[in-house]
């Protein structure tokens, strides 16, 4: 990512493996409370979700973390 924005972007991962939706929404959840509309957020997950037939729930704690923090931030 860090090679298609260049340098006037600063780019940051974190990984979790074997985590769920629900705890990367969580962990993104704390990360973001400092965050203000110039920043660009990427949750990248759900596999595990989807490997265990979870796949609503999932798709529920992603959809709730965008709602929340898409008001937060405009």
């Amino acid at each position: 990512m860090q090679h298609n924005l260049g340098h006037d972007f600063e780019v940051q991962g974190i990984v979790k493996p074997g985590a769920n939706t629900e705890i990367i929404v969580n962990t993104s959840t704390k990360i973001t409370r400092k965050l203000t509309k110039n920043y660009v957020v990427v949750v990248w997950g759900g596999t595990r979700d989807v490997g265990r037939n979870v796949t609503e729930k999932g798709l529920h704690k992603m959809k709730n973390f965008v709602t929340n923090h898409n008001q937060m931030l405009l």
